[in-house]
């Protein structure tokens, strides 16, 4: 079977992080099981961007033909050029559509909230902003007061919903223009789910919601009591009983989804687990230093799930007994880290050994960790919430063949993914536990003994042309079965539901 399917991605290249990376490869290899992807995603969304991405418009994905779209007046498109890219400024109409050999991008307005919020809170008395635009601002107990109010009554359902009318606007053109049997979004943000919702409504072609993460029972942050949450909840549950399919990564929150809406049918759930694009891999740079023993972690540092507490000290043991020269050691942490993180590192006596590399561009992560000595996977061991959770770089750790250090519950998901894979040591988070492990690693390095490699069957698992294959097979399932009854929120009328433009 073969159609089109109109997805509604916020996080797409040349955002960065594992959101996009998931987006990407996806879509990148719906073409060849006949499906042709049509990606709606904000031209100026507020998140890291890939390096290389001058005025915040460079893209990663294969080079092709562009098209610009004047989304207020309704003109056919132009062609463009890769200039043409830069970013949308807040609340902009125009639209641009980027076609590669598999994949058209629709590139829409968008009024982000958080970044316009930063900029009135940046003006108050007593307000420090970071560095880094992505960081919170540094305010006094009464501003807390007022941003979380602001975030609490404005951020519904989350802080992206400005981009609402605008991937709203963009995906009824999609449909009634070029035609499309099934409407696919990917959340975080929500908000992505409401703008599906909201088109097949209008249009009547049905949508599959995929959750990354769970929402009101999310694994690090649940929502708080009272109206919003009540507010959330009613949101979450239109979105599941009116969505085709249901679409997790693991079988944990699956299984969690199913038992918080019993009402629904089983069979609408599915797993779609995160993977890897093996010619990232296949092309990127790895060679290992042989003059430094190398540990990294990719990713960002959550407070609330991540205790990198145990692997500091463990670091400082192993560097006090030495066995190796203070110098040659090296500790990466990749991706964001808060101020806590450099804390405790400072606090163990490691802080001259651990480079804090804030983010950086995917290929840069690739490189890192293809190269390291030892891989790092950090979730608190102690905390139950985390047991259905494998964070996205799991996958990537496998397709880079290195040995991994994995502090993750014992009983959780990653763990158990991580013993069928053969080439990783689970701990249950103890700096003895982890010194040892430290230790066995160094050796390893100082002998120069080859690392053991996952088991193939379960790397291959993970490409993402195979589960791109699945991702077809569930839309040929939705194709055969669109009689299904929906319910759900009306369409916006009036002003913000805009009008297709012919």
């Amino acid at each position: 079977m073969s159609g089109r399917v109109v997805c509604f991605h916020y996080f797409y290249p040349p955002l960065g992080g594992i959101a996009a990376r998931r987006a990407v490869g996806l879509t990148r290899h719906l073409e060849a099981c006949g499906w042709q992807p049509v990606v709606i995603t904000p031209a100026g969304g507020h998140y890291y961007r890939e390096p290389g991405d001058s005025a915040g418009g460079g893209s990663p994905e294969p080079r092709g033909r562009s098209v610009a779209e004047q989304g207020g007046g309704g003109a056919d498109g132009v062609p463009a050029t890769g200039a043409d890219s830069a970013r949308a400024s807040a609340g902009a109409q125009a639209a641009r559509d980027e076609r590669t050999t598999a994949v058209t991008v629709v590139r829409t307005g968008s009024v982000e909230l958080s970044r316009l919020a930063r900029a009135f809170g940046r003006r108050l008395p007593g307000v420090e902003a970071a560095d880094d635009e992505h960081e919170p601002l540094r305010v006094g107990a009464r501003a807390e007061r007022l941003r979380r109010w602001v975030r609490e009554a404005l951020y519904v359902p989350d802080a992206q919903v400005g981009w609402l009318p605008f991937a709203y606007r963009a995906g009824v053109r999609a449909v009634l223009k070029g035609g499309a049997s099934t409407l696919y979004s990917s959340a975080f943000p929500i908000t992505a789910h409401l703008a599906a919702l909201f088109v097949s409504r209008r249009t009547g072609v049905p949508w599959i919601a995929e959750f990354r993460d769970l929402w009101t029972r999310h694994h690090i942050s649940p929502r708080p009591p009272g109206l919003r949450r009540r507010i959330d909840e009613r949101i979450e549950r239109t979105i599941v009983r009116s969505a085709a399919r249901v679409v997790t990564v693991t079988e944990t929150w699956c299984r969690e989804l199913m038992e918080q809406y019993p009402d629904a049918s089983p069979g609408r759930f599915r797993v779609l687990p995160n993977g890897y694009e093996p010619a990232e891999f296949e092309a990127a740079s790895g060679a290992a230093d042989p003059e430094r023993f190398r540990i990294v972690y990719v990713g960002t540092m959550y407070g609330e799930a991540q205790d990198p507490e145990p692997l500091f000290r463990a670091l400082a043991a192993v560097a006090a007994r030495g066995a190796v020269e203070r110098s040659r050691l090296r500790l990466e942490m990749v991706g964001r880290a808060d101020a806590r993180a450099r804390e405790l590192a400072a606090a163990a006596g490691v802080g001259d050994l651990v480079e804090f590399t804030g983010f950086v561009g995917h290929d840069e992560a690739v490189s890192r960790q293809k190269s390291a000595d030892l891989l790092v996977v950090l979730l608190d061991p102690a905390n139950p919430r985390l047991r259905g959770c494998i964070p996205g770089k799991v996958f990537e750790y496998l397709a880079a063949e290195r040995p991994v250090l994995a502090i993750v519950p014992p009983d959780g998901e990653t763990a158990a993914l991580l013993r069928s894979a053969g080439n990783a040591r689970i701990t249950g988070g103890s700096v003895a536990e982890v010194e040892a492990v430290l230790r066995d690693a160094l050796d390893a390095w100082r002998s120069g003994r080859t690392a053991q490699r996952p088991v193939a069957d379960v790397l291959g698992r993970y490409r993402y042309d195979r589960l791109a294959r699945e991702l077809a097979s569930l839309l040929d399932e939705v194709e055969t079965s669109k009689s299904e009854r929906w319910r759900g929120f009306p369409a916006p009328r009036g002003r913000f539901a805009g009008r297709p433009q012919g």
